[in-house]
């Protein structure tokens, strides 16, 4: 597979995303399709179909009547990226009483814009006995930090290192689902776009976001 993925790639997998949604709308494929939408910058059904994937994942947990920490988290993040975080602002709550994973609650309390509390559970979740790097929990933290303090380089490093683990893993937009929080990429743009608002440079475009993942 070419990396990193073009235009060509992604207009090509929101084809067949679409296809399959048509015969199957179900959030696994719905987030991915509102994903590389977004990629494409065609925000209106992005945010669309990322709150259709909420809609989906809500009326699986009704069905199942459990409080189910990831899927509750799940819901959260996505209308979140549907641009909703008003709606949003609930099931962060809902998901935080559930008591989820500290990695999942570390990423709920930035959606809910607690920074300090975002960067010291992603402290925590960071923490290992055997001093493993854990460099997702690593740049969350940066750039929680970031945006409480308004440090403009923490928030390079932590896209810096969202890209990183991006590189390394090479899984693409149209490929992420299914995640309690962001997924690598969302976490990537989201990290780019805070440090081009705290430098005060203009917003990346996403084309040229992906250009830099092959540097």
């Amino acid at each position: 597979m070419a990396w990193p993925p073009t235009r060509e790639d992604l207009e090509r997998a929101r084809d067949e995303l679409e296809q399959r949604v048509a015969e199957r709308p179900r959030a696994r494929l719905l987030e991915p399709l509102a994903r590389t939408h977004r990629w494409l910058d065609e925000r209106a059904p992005a945010s669309r179909r990322f709150r259709d994937a909420a809609d989906d994942v809500a009326a699986v947990l009704a069905r199942h009547g459990r409080e189910d920490p990831l899927r509750i988290a799940q819901v959260a993040s996505l209308l979140w990226r549907a641009s909703e975080p008003e709606a949003a602002q609930p099931w962060i709550e809902r998901a935080l009483r559930a008591r989820p994973a500290r990695h999942a609650a570390a990423a709920l309390h930035y959606l809910a814009e607690d920074f300090e509390r975002a960067a010291a559970v992603a402290r925590e979740a960071g923490e290992d006995p055997d001093d493993r790097p854990y460099p997702w929990a690593e740049a969350l933290e940066a750039l929680s930090i970031a945006r409480h303090d308004d440090d403009g380089d923490r928030a390079t490093r932590a896209r810096e290192t969202f890209a990183g683990l991006i590189h390394r893993e090479r899984t693409p937009p149209y490929e992420e689902s299914g995640s309690a929080g962001l997924s690598l990429f969302d976490w990537y743009e989201e990290a780019a776009l805070i440090e081009a608002w705290l430098r005060e440079q203009r917003q990346p475009a996403h084309d040229e976001l992906l250009a830099l993942l092959g540097g």
